[in-house]
């Protein structure tokens, strides 16, 4: 057959349950959404703005979080209040064609930068610095002189400062 009918192609999209489910499986809820298939074409700000705005509907929207990297390409994160807020806007935007194209959402694996510092649990050394410290690297990338994590913390904590004292 050259021609498929509408009722062809209707059945072979996923159904609005299947699309609930998508990539929820063994994830527990959280406040931060992570959003894919989101249009690339989009200047970061723009993309960042608008899905404030979708997603503000449904809660207090305390962080949009969206990168142009190649390896974050058309992916976001949106962090909520609290999880009813998120779980709602999950429901209910799955699916949604988000600049012609249908957003997929689940809930984001790891605990937001944000929600950690509303919880005190926010650690200001990075994962990336950590690793360093565990393996004897610096900041610097080279092995000559290790940095124990506490100079790291209060690296992290004090700023710079330019009266060269």
């Amino acid at each position: 057959r050259a021609v498929s009918s509408s009722r062809d192609a209707r059945s072979q999209a996923p159904s609005r349950r299947e699309m609930a489910n998508w990539g929820m499986g063994d994830i527990p809820p959280s406040h931060t959404v992570y959003i894919n298939n989101l249009n690339d074409e989009l200047k970061k700000e723009e993309l960042r703005t608008q899905l404030y705005c979708l997603f503000s509907q449904y809660g207090v929207v305390l962080d949009v979080v969206a990168l142009k990297s190649t390896k974050m390409r058309g992916q976001a994160f949106v962090t909520f209040r609290d999880i009813a807020s998120s779980t709602q806007a999950l429901h209910s935007l799955q699916g949604f064609a988000f600049f012609a194209k249908p957003m997929r959402l689940q809930y984001a694996k790891g605990k937001a930068n944000v929600i950690a510092q509303i919880e005190g649990t926010y650690d200001p050394l990075s994962k990336h610095k950590r690793k360093l410290v565990e393996f004897g690297v610096p900041a610097g990338g080279k092995k000559e002189k290790a940095i124990s994590a506490p100079a790291l913390a209060v690296e992290a904590r004090e700023p710079a400062r330019s009266d060269g004292a």
